[in-house]
């Protein structure tokens, strides 16, 4: 998960699971994962405090063959991307990544964004 946030290009996502709010969503697309794959590479390290903040999911993500990694989410309104925390060592506080989904984005990405928002509402 670290290589594929670092810029990675030998690993891409399998599948992303997320859940929170009472919703469930899994990506499995093959193209959906390759766009996110590319956002995820781009990823901008913010450390321990992210500059923004929204509503909090949790997520498992895949990627190569590696198990998955449980991940918090931040989805915000108004913003076209995620901030992802991810614990690197057990005793660790999340390390957060502002993950940015450019345009052109996906219908399954922006209906995705759409509802997580939405949720996070109620």
């Amino acid at each position: 998960m670290l290589r594929l946030l670092d810029g990675d290009h030998e690993l891409d996502l399998r599948s992303i699971t997320i859940w929170g709010k009472g919703k469930h969503f899994e990506i499995t697309d093959a193209e959906t994962l390759r766009y996110l794959s590319r956002a995820f590479r781009s990823a901008v390290n913010e450390g321990y405090i992210p500059t923004n903040h929204g509503t909090i999911y949790q997520a498992y993500v895949r990627v190569g063959s590696f198990g998955s990694t449980r991940v918090g989410i931040e989805v915000l309104d108004g913003k076209e991307g995620i901030n992802l925390g991810y614990i690197k060592t057990t005793f660790d506080d999340p390390t957060n990544y502002w993950i940015a989904f450019p345009e052109p984005r996906p219908a399954p990405v922006a209906d995705l964004l759409d509802q997580l928002v939405r949720a996070g509402r109620r």
